[in-house]
This record gives C-alpha cells, structure tokens and sequence, in this order.
C-alpha cells in the first residue's frame, strides 16, 4: 500500500483587526503523512454518478486529534481541494474532496 504526504490547511486567527474591524485571519499548514488517495468503484460511480466522481476524490487519513477543527482545504499533489464529506471508518477517516 503507497501512502502519500498531503498538506492540512487552516484558518489561523492573527488577532489583528482591519481598518473595518473585521478579523484578519491567515492559512496555517500542517503536514500530513500516512495518507492514502483512494480509487473510485464502480459501485460507487453507479451510486454518485459520473459528475461526482469526476470532480472529486477520496482521501483515507488516520485519525487524530481535532482533525478537521479550523480545516478549510486540502492541498495534495499542487491541487486544492476542499472536504466535501467525512466519515469515521474507525481505524481510518474517509474524507471526500473535491478540487477547487
């Protein structure tokens, strides 16, 4: 089984105001190794559809704390994606991304 390093990003919260009195925020990343992309079934292309599963992919990560607290995107292979559906399998977490 290949894994893959993918790259958690999150909201980061700077504490500064702008000249609105809006929060600025900025993007923390966290590198994530132990991550596996996963290939769509046909069971699952039948079940969701071509449209689906031509814009999005699935991503098994194992678990660990606050995973997916402040997780705004995905980066993985230079491509953007933002998690679309979560589900704990237990062992692992199944995130379904879909590319930006």
């Amino acid at each position: 089984m290949k894994y893959n390093t993918v790259e958690f990003i999150r909201v980061l919260h700077t504490g500064e105001v702008d000249a609105l009195n809006n929060p600025v925020v900025g993007e923390a990343v966290e590198v994530v190794d132990g991550c596996r992309v996963v290939d769509w079934t046909v069971e699952d292309i039948a079940i969701y559809g071509r449209e689906v599963t031509n814009n999005t992919c699935k991503l098994v990560v194992k678990p660990f704390s606050n995973m997916l607290n402040g997780l705004i995107a995905i980066r993985y292979g230079g491509v953007r994606f933002t998690v679309v559906n979560s589900m704990d399998l237990g062992r692992w977490v199944l995130l379904v991304l879909r590319g930006v």
